[in-house]
């Protein structure tokens, strides 16, 4: 079982600084899962607490999580054809996964990740564009639609940050700690 420690967290690189993590009341060691039902840490910070254990246990399997998780927002890539890129690289970043030495799999991953980015990239600016103009043309009506949108995205982000999560302890399986 991994038990998360101020000295793991500071390997890690973690945001919170040495005397934050030292106050904190499992400054002493934590598992996996007690950091995740930890709600005076951020949901973003038990999220990378979560996936950073999955990480220092199994890299290709956090790989594979990250590929994973990547899928459940490919209707989001913008149209048909946008989706379906998305997913073909998740598919080649999951082959490669799979087939190609740890060498061939960097390189790989960092042409995906730049191919991903743009196109991400474009379907955003594609799907916003529109958005924009019709904000500016009903700028009152849109102030409170998007103060709804952002309490419905800030809803929905949880959601997908809290599922993220279980699926990472998923991955963690016995290593995440008792239940």
């Amino acid at each position: 079982m991994v038990i998360v420690t101020a000295k793991l967290l500071r390997s890690w690189g973690a945001c919170w600084d040495d005397d934050r993590i030292a106050a904190h009341r499992l400054a002493s060691g934590a598992t996996p899962r007690q950091i995740a039902a930890d709600e005076s840490i951020s949901i973003d910070d038990r999220l990378w607490v979560v996936t950073r254990c999955l990480w220092h246990l199994d890299e290709s399997a956090a790989r594979y999580y990250a590929i994973e998780r990547a899928r459940t927002v490919t209707h989001f890539a913008g149209d048909e054809d946008d989706q379906a890129q998305h997913a073909a690289i998740l598919n080649e970043l999951a082959r490669i996964e799979s087939e190609v030495s740890a060498d061939q799999r960097y390189a790989a991953r960092d042409t995906a990740r730049d191919a991903a980015r743009d196109a991400a990239w474009y379907a955003a600016w594609y799907a916003a564009r529109p958005a924009a103009r019709d904000a500016a043309r009903d700028a009152a009506r849109d102030a409170a639609r998007d103060a709804a949108w952002g309490a419905a995205w800030g809803a929905a982000w949880g959601a997908a940050i809290r599922e993220s999560i279980a699926a990472a302890l998923e991955w963690l399986g016995d290593e995440a700690g008792a239940p």
